[in-house]
């Protein structure tokens, strides 16, 4: 089996698995009371945009909470790899392959910054609309 055949099928598999998993944690945080998850546990955008701004330009600073920011990259990578194949069109998202994680977590500030009354949403959320409004599929 080629290495490029077995890429596809791993990225399938996951894409697949990733579809039956994001809807239930995306509702579980979405339904779950605010003071239920702690503040250690919040998953809005305002938690998030000055590590997610940090990783967009490139880590100047060296306060930067990296946990929080690792955590802004890996959803901004994770939605880059399945946008295009969530279930309602309008949340797709088909970044082009030449475009950089850098790149699209300047997206995702921009959009952040551009939507403050947003912010209390959850990140995810967030960077989903933020990619499917920049680079939509078109299929």
């Amino acid at each position: 089996m080629s290495d490029s055949h077995t890429n596809r099928l791993t990225q399938s598999f996951l894409g697949r698995a990733f579809l039956l998993v994001a809807p239930l944690y995306l509702a579980a945080i979405i339904v779950a009371p605010h003071g239920a998850r702690g503040d250690e546990h919040d998953e809005s955008g305002r938690n998030f945009v000055e590590a997610c701004r940090a990783a967009a330009n490139n880590f100047p600073d060296h306060n930067t909470d990296m946990f929080k920011a690792g955590i802004c990259v890996g959803q901004i990578a994770a939605m880059e790899f399945s946008g295009g194949e969530l279930v309602e069109q309008k949340l797709r998202s088909c970044v082009p392959d030449d475009v950089t994680h850098l790149q699209m977590a300047k997206v995702v500030v921009g959009y952040l910054d551009g939507h403050p009354d947003l912010l209390d949403k959850p990140l995810t959320i967030l960077i989903t609309v933020a990619l499917a409004q920049t680079w939509p599929c078109r299929r």
